[in-house]
């Protein structure tokens, strides 16, 4: 999020969008496909809301990241925030009621 916020403050977009498309590319196949060759991973409890919630926001990204001359305004972007921090709220929740034995 530091790289990505600086990046856009010395306007380097490209850097912004890759560090942070990457990073979701990198943690998601990679880190996941290895800890799985190494040893199979179970879906824990909630894990198919992430999964659901990964796949839903990455359109949302590439179907923004492809209008308005392939920029991202600030009504998209604030969507984008919303949109996240929703999920985040669920998730929180939904696990706050798991741990609790709800």
């Amino acid at each position: 999020l530091a790289a990505t916020l600086a990046a856009v403050r010395r306007n380097d977009i490209a850097l912004a969008v890759g560090g942070v498309v990457g990073s979701n590319i990198f943690n998601t196949l990679l880190i996941t496909g290895v800890a799985s060759t190494i040893r199979p991973m179970p879906i824990p409890a909630g894990g198919h809301l992430d999964l659901a919630a990964t796949a839903v926001l990455s359109l949302s990204l590439f179907f923004v990241a492809r209008t308005h001359n392939q920029r991202i305004i600030r009504y998209e972007g604030l969507t984008l925030l919303i949109l996240w921090g929703t999920y985040v709220t669920v998730r929180s929740l939904y696990l706050s009621n798991w741990i609790a034995g709800g």
